[in-house]
């Protein structure tokens, strides 16, 4: 497990997953199409997450697809 904090952007945090599972946005995207049924290439995968427009159901796709799951918790009062 592991957790990223606000300093990070969901196109690093998507990079990391890909890395720690040692696949590519190539193959992801591939995986997307055929199990998800999410049309997105490689190309258009790289776009979104660098302008940031990716859509929450394609991170969460992507996310199971790699075997992690995505949580949103409330933060803790200090």
């Amino acid at each position: 497990m592991f957790e990223f904090g606000s300093g990070f952007d969901i196109k690093e945090i998507v990079k990391t997953m890909l890395a720690m599972k040692s696949t590519s946005m190539q193959a992801i995207s591939g995986r997307l199409k055929n199990e998800k049924n999410i049309s997105l290439s490689q190309s258009g995968l790289s776009k979104k997450l660098s302008t940031g427009t990716i859509r929450f159901n394609e991170i969460k796709a992507i996310a199971e697809l790699l075997g992690y799951e995505v949580i949103i918790r409330g933060k803790q009062k200090k």
